[in-house]
């Protein structure tokens, strides 16, 4: 059914129905855009190309873009999974316990039998992908060790000091109360005597 012309309220220009190919629409963020079934008509502006999606709109295509989200995902966590487990000789069972899901959820989705019933936060994506880029971490994980928040920062620990230490150039201070806030964030951690270290 053609949408009837009005008025595009960015540019003045005619909105109407639009259908047809190489259209792409954002599904979740963090995620690529998807495409829009040809015969799917969204009203359009002909002059700036603002598009116009009505509840009724969003609502048909909401599960048309989570389905190419499920398939995706399949692909995209099965390249993945398939690297991690073959890096550090994991199974996919002992991965899915790192990751903090159970195996079947890794299974469905991997495998997805329904949109539905497969569809993982974006947090959980970022998971595998962090995972991905950071072997060291996935070790962590095998071995059982704590988080060591030291490990972050390239430098012997024995050179950080406190605020209002008479600190040579270069090296680092934290606060003097705790390495966390009330609010258990990491404090800013900045290099002590920039100033002096830059005129020097």
């Amino acid at each position: 059914m053609k949408s009837r012309k009005f008025t595009c309220a960015a540019c003045g220009g005619t909105v109407s129905s639009h259908t047809g190919p190489g259209r792409k629409m954002l599904y979740l963020r963090g995620a690529p855009s998807f495409d829009v079934p040809n015969e799917f008509d969204i009203p359009e502006c002909d002059t700036c190309h603002e598009q116009y999606l009505s509840p009724e709109i969003e609502a048909a295509l909401l599960p048309i873009l989570q389905e190419e989200f499920v398939q995706w995902q399949s692909q995209h966590l099965g390249t993945i999974v398939s690297h991690l487990t073959s890096r550090h000789a994991l199974s996919k069972a002992q991965l899915a316990g790192i990751c903090g899901i159970t195996p079947s959820h890794l299974s469905h989705l991997l495998n997805p039998a329904s949109s539905s019933d497969s569809k993982a936060s974006i947090t959980l994506l970022r998971l595998f992908e962090c995972f991905m880029a950071c072997p060291g971490e996935v070790e962590r994980h095998i071995g059982g060790k704590d988080f060591d928040i030291f490990s972050l920062f390239p430098c012997d620990v024995s050179s950080w000091s406190l605020p209002g230490d008479n600190l040579p150039p270069g090296q680092m201070r934290v606060p003097r109360n705790n390495l966390w806030n009330d609010r258990h964030e990491l404090p800013s951690i900045q290099l002590a005597a920039n100033d002096r270290t830059r005129s020097g």
